[in-house]
């Protein structure tokens, strides 16, 4: 049976890398099949480096060229980040 090809998809995920390692060759395999894929980082990822004297500041805008460089490796659409800071996401009602 032939599954039915997407038009879209969005990708939603916490941190810079997530989806690489959680959905990377799905996303492949959906752009590939000529699905546009966008994705949303909610966090800044900031706190995504394990380097002596590394702080918050320098490592956000390194993780989202990173995040970007990935995403176009993948030929993902877009990427959007919401900026919160990362460690302190919480999921809240408000």
């Amino acid at each position: 049976m032939q599954e039915p090809t997407l038009s879209s998809a969005l990708v939603l995920f916490a941190h810079p890398d997530d989806a690489e390692f959680m959905c990377g060759g799905t996303v492949a395999k959906w752009t590939r099949d000529g699905c546009e894929v966008h994705y949303v980082v909610c966090t800044d990822g900031s706190a995504g480096s394990n380097e002596p004297g590394a702080n918050r500041a320098d490592v956000a805008p390194i993780r989202e060229r990173e995040q970007r460089a990935a995403a176009d490796v993948l030929g993902v659409k877009s990427v959007t980040f919401l900026g919160e800071t990362d460690g302190l996401l919480e999921v809240t009602p408000a």
